[in-house]
């Protein structure tokens, strides 16, 4: 299971003892092991198992309210009910996704091997370009970012369509021929429910370069 995905889900083991992950056993999603037993455990779940020695201890299983996504060149902390969707796009191109029940998206391309700098415009165009098709009108402007005390240059877009508004943003970073690009869209409709999504990530946002 993605690194990601677990620290999402495991929590807090309550035991005397040491405590281990494995897969799932039976018709229970996860398995801890308790003194060589493997016991197995559904997420919220609470359960009385008694160890070897005969002591009875509890045992729970639950989400952390946030966890710590870590890349290649980049990290950045998400809510805990969320998992971050990892694609090889290329040998040196991983794409990674977190995305919203509203539709609200963050994208952090990695790329190693290649600096994406002159990517910036190609990647507002890809991620715009279908809703432009349909007769939406977009306004544009030059902007920066501070990502862990460094600097990104980027482009903020607002795209309206009716009564339908969607903000974008796409920046990018590079140096000694590698680098990342972030793009993040949120509509309008769903400002007050996704901000603080885009805000923890900004503020927890990594880079290593």
């Amino acid at each position: 299971m993605h690194r990601a995905l677990m620290s999402a889900v495991l929590a807090t083991l309550m035991l005397a003892g040491g405590v281990t992950a494995a897969s799932s056993e039976q018709d229970k999603n996860f398995v801890v092991t308790i003194d060589g037993r493997e016991v197995g455990i559904d997420l919220g779940e609470s359960l009385e198992v008694e160890t070897s020695s005969g002591q009875k201890v509890q045992l729970s299983l639950r989400r952390a309210e946030k966890v710590t996504f870590r890349g290649a060149l980049m990290s950045f902390v998400h809510r805990g009910d969320m998992a971050v969707s990892s694609t090889t796009l290329d040998k040196d191109i991983t794409q990674h996704l977190l995305a919203s029940a509203n539709g609200t998206v963050i994208i952090v391309q990695e790329y190693e091997g290649l600096d994406p700098t002159t990517l910036l415009e190609l990647m507002l165009t890809s991620v715009t370009e279908e809703s432009i098709a349909a007769g939406a009108k977009m306004t544009k402007a030059e902007t920066t970012r501070d990502a862990g005390g460094q600097a990104i240059k980027g482009l903020k877009a607002e795209v309206v369509n009716g009564s339908d508004k969607t903000e974008v943003e796409a920046y990018t970073i590079g140096k000694d021929g590698k680098g990342v690009v972030i793009v993040t869209q949120m509509a309008d409709d769903y400002h007050d429910i996704d901000q603080a999504l885009l805000d923890e990530f900004w503020k927890s946002l990594a880079l290593k370069l």
